[in-house]
């Protein structure tokens, strides 16, 4: 067994010991009971995760290869696409009485319009960050329900929030990446308040032109290869030998800008770690 597979054994353990211990001094048996309950649910979650973690070691990734796995994996959990969606017809489940759902992210509809233009919807466009709140401070309060729609701060509330949805939906255009929007409602001025919105993702192929932009791309794919003839295993040194060579760089500036910041231990120890490697490989090369 990996160390790796260890530790997230250990992890999950501790996690089970305290679910158990926030428990196990409740008084009241039927809510006990149902505690319990919930700890066995949550203890099947945690194997689970334990099953994939296994599979994921077992694999042998290195840290690059790891991220971009990861990646790739949560958005395919999630049922979100890797690409943005065309809008071709042939991504569309069609149906003439109702709004035509995309096949390849659910939460994005269509409807087309007499003119015979289509309007376009994304059900998670438009996130509110303090519901919650929202619920409690306005009538019938606390009523998770319903809101009283005859009540002026409420009627306006829906009212920006329709507009503010179909502005949002107005703007979107193929190829197109479902992003989510995240706004709270401030009850001084009854406005809706922009805190952020879903930052894209690179696609793995984007990620490595990134890390590799600054040097040969022969050089790149020999690294990335895992099938390299011997003759080309000096031009992987040599691609190894320039990576640290940049990393060596950032340290030494580190090392001697010394008026931004005072360099830490382990930054020196990394100088003289990173130069004897170098070193060593320009001799056995």
């Amino acid at each position: 067994m990996s160390r790796y597979i260890e530790w997230a054994k250990r992890e999950i353990e501790y996690a089970k010991l305290q679910e158990y211990n926030e428990t196990k001094d409740i008084q009241d048996e039927g809510k006990r009971k149902a505690e319990d309950v919930l700890n066995l649910y949550c203890d099947s979650v945690y194997d689970s995760a334990l099953e994939l973690l296994e599979k994921f070691a077992e694999q042998d990734h290195s840290g690059m290869s790891a991220g971009l796995t990861l990646r790739i994996f949560n958005r395919l959990a999630k049922w979100k696409p890797l690409t943005p969606l065309t809008g071709d017809e042939n991504e569309w489940n069609c149906d003439p009485n109702l709004f035509d759902q995309n096949l390849r992210d659910s939460r994005v509809f269509r409807k087309q319009q007499e003119d015979g233009s289509y309007k376009y919807s994304f059900n998670d466009i438009f996130i509110i960050t303090n519901s919650d709140e929202v619920w409690e401070k306005y009538p019938p309060y606390g009523d998770p329900r319903s809101l009283d729609d005859d009540h002026p701060s409420v009627k306006r509330y829906f009212d920006m929030w329709q507009e503010l949805k179909e502005k949002l939906e107005s703007q979107i255009t193929f190829p197109y990446v479902p992003k989510s929007y995240k706004y709270r409602w401030d009850f001084a001025t009854e406005t809706f308040v922009k805190e952020s919105e879903e930052k894209g993702e690179m696609t793995p192929k984007e990620a490595l032109h990134t890390i590799y932009k600054p040097i040969d791309y022969e050089v790149a794919i020999l690294d990335i290869d895992l099938d390299v003839s011997v003759e080309d295993k000096v031009y992987k040194v040599l691609y190894k030998a320039l990576v640290e060579l940049e990393e060596l760089k950032r340290v030494v500036k580190r090392y001697f800008d010394m008026e931004e910041k005072p360099c830490e231990l382990h930054e020196v120890e990394e100088f003289y770690d990173l130069r004897d490697k170098l070193m060593k490989v320009g001799k056995e090369e």
